[in-house]
């Protein structure tokens, strides 16, 4: 399989796009290859690939080992986090410990298989991870959306407010007007009524 595959059809644009990244030919293609019938797959031999595919385009999930030359997948990660928050990661590793798991769930990974997985485990991996990644891309969209409102009706709240205080300035006249005129409308009532009785009278 090509580093980069080229979807042979418009139906297969609209797969989950998944980064594979390990140095072993063999493991990576063999992974690559399981996952292509449900998802669109392109590969990366080393981490600083992968992390220049990352700042490209954005990934619904990587799939990665840890032991790879240059930059193991733990720094890689810490990387790749720089680039991409919401992207899901998978760790692989032949070499696997707990003190290994918790560095890689400290590093931001998402989820953690031994090397090589098992072909039903994996898939079920990555379909979870790349539904989980489409949940975060979608919260964030709707938190910035939120964000740019409360941005612009906090301006428009900034233009109209001469005329808000003059609204408020408004009322307040006229209830510090209210009490007097109260008292003027009560002795007017008094005077109407005296001439009346006296016209009575």
């Amino acid at each position: 399989m090509a580093n980069e595959s080229t979807p042979a059809d418009p139906a297969a644009e609209q797969k989950p796009l998944v980064l594979v990244v390990d140095d072993e030919y063999g493991p990576r293609e063999s992974i690559a290859f399981t996952l292509s019938g449900e998802f669109t797959v392109e590969t990366a031999d080393r981490a600083a690939d992968a992390i220049a595919r990352i700042r490209e385009r954005p990934f619904a999930a990587v799939v990665m080992d840890i032991r790879m030359p240059e930059m193991d997948g733990v720094r890689a990660l810490e990387e790749l986090r720089k680039h991409d928050s919401e992207v899901s990661v998978i760790m692989l590793t032949g070499y696997g410990t707990l003190l290994t798991a918790q560095q890689t769930m400290a590093a931001g990974a998402n989820q953690y298989l031994r090397k090589p997985p098992d072909v039903n485990e994996l898939i079920e991996a990555v379909r979870k991870q790349t539904a989980a990644t489409r949940l975060r891309r979608r919260q964030a969209s709707i938190s910035r959306e939120a964000m740019d409102l409360n941005g612009a009706l906090k301006r428009e709240i900034e233009k109209s407010e001469p005329q808000v205080w003059q609204g408020r300035a408004s009322v307040e006249l006229v209830h510090d007007l209210n009490n007097p005129l109260t008292v003027v409308i009560g002795y007017a009532t008094l005077l109407v009524e005296g001439a009346r009785q006296i016209s009575l009278s």
